[in-house]
């Protein structure tokens, strides 16, 4: 049998690394940031934790999720707001150092002190990519419990974790604004939309494109789109299978324009190879663009001034 020392070690290690799996898995912020603030009071006991999460535009934390044994103080916790001035005086090194403190409730506000009936609280920073996304604070309702050394860099671990897990969400969310107003754009300047990959392979076809060249995503995912669809330049003249974006300009005779082949039926739309998506997702993209679309230019031009608004940040 393990010594109890060992023993405790082992079971932090396992419970790390199943917030560690649980970060990578899961899709829902709540859901992960829930599950972390139920398991880590028990692997250093105390008997509540919080997340609070950064607010850049107001400059403030906000409790995201709080888990204790008083109901009536969770719900008082879930209401609390701490401007960043506020967590700067609790402990200066918390924001500028990117360093748990262990503060006292002679410290504390008294919305902390006697509201929440905190005596003494460890508040860690969540930190990732050298940003702090939110704070972490764990105390203990029964009476005033000292955090060791090794519980505090076992936080600290937990707290790694839960950056990851929310710079991950977001990243997502932003992506997600990105692929909308990428949407949103092909829909006003173009018939359809071939998003490629990186290396200049098709990755998504969007409902307008497949209409239009009668072909569907899952047929053509993965391969180049010169090879999936007969791109030829301007003059009719076949581009190489493999192909990239600048190759297809060098090869056309109209600077940024090739020919797409529609499946099946022969006829030809006009696309315009674009660069690099400036939303920092690294897709590129191929601008379908048929008679009909070339007739309503200016009215489509007129549109995409008109919606600057939904398209800010593009």
């Amino acid at each position: 049998m393990l010594p109890e020392g060992d023993l405790r070690d082992t079971k932090v290690l396992a419970a790390l690394l199943g917030i560690s799996e649980m970060v990578a898995s899961l899709t829902d912020l709540e859901e992960v940031l829930g599950a972390i603030v139920r398991i880590t009071p028990q692997l250093v006991g105390v008997d509540r934790c919080a997340i609070l999460l950064y607010d850049p535009s107001r400059r403030d934390f906000r409790t995201a999720q709080v888990f204790g044994p008083d109901r009536e103080r969770n719900a008082t916790f879930q209401r609390l707001v701490l401007q960043e001035d506020d967590v700067r005086k609790l402990a200066h090194r918390i924001l500028e150092q990117k360093l748990p403190a262990l503060v006292r409730d002679t410290a504390l506000p008294p919305r902390m002190a006697e509201g929440l009936g905190m005596r003494t609280v460890l508040i860690v920073p969540l930190v990732c990519r050298d940003q702090v996304l939110g704070i972490m604070t764990l105390d203990h309702t029964k009476g005033q419990r000292l955090l060791t050394s090794q519980e505090i860099n076992v936080v600290m671990g937990v707290a790694q974790q839960a950056a990851i897990a929310i710079d991950n969400f977001r990243l997502k969310a932003e992506a997600a604004r990105a692929q909308e107003r990428l949407r949103v754009t092909s829909e006003i300047l173009a018939d359809g939309l071939i998003t490629l990959t990186e290396n200049h392979r098709i990755a998504t076809l969007d409902a307008v494109a497949e209409d239009l060249l009668q072909w569907r995503t899952a047929e053509v995912a993965g391969r180049s789109f010169a090879e999936a669809f007969a791109v030829t330049d301007k003059e009719g003249v076949r581009l190489p299978d493999v192909v990239t974006l600048d190759g297809a300009r060098d090869h056309s005779t109209s600077h940024d324009r090739v020919r797409v082949g529609r499946h099946n039926d022969g006829r030809w739309f006009r696309a315009r190879c674009s660069g690099l998506c400036r939303c920092g997702c690294r897709s590129r993209f191929l601008r379908l663009r048929s008679a009909r679309c070339a007739e309503e230019g200016k009215e489509n031009q007129r549109r995409f001034h008109s919606s600057s608004g939904r398209l800010e940040g593009f």
